[in-house]
């Protein structure tokens, strides 16, 4: 049973050992906007979060979709 706790504090942590290391597999809910047109969502781990520098009022990123991978970086801005 330790073992298995062990392992979930690595997932709060923005580790999780199934994965190699920097990769996690996340989970992306789709919806509806106002307007009816679908929208997705997902949530990042903390750990990334602090990786880029963000502070907790900082909203914003630049992501793009590029050759099939999805790239975030800090907005500078």
């Amino acid at each position: 049973m330790k073992k298995q706790e062990e392992s979930n504090q690595g997932n709060r942590l923005g580790k999780n050992l199934n994965y190699k290391e920097g990769e996690r597999e996340l989970t992306i809910t789709v919806g509806k906007s106002g307007d009816g047109y679908p929208t997705g969502k997902m949530n990042i781990p903390y750990q990334w979060f602090k990786e880029l520098n963000l502070e907790p009022k900082q909203k914003n990123v630049i992501a793009k979709c590029e050759n099939g991978e999805i790239i975030i970086r800090k907005n500078n801005n």
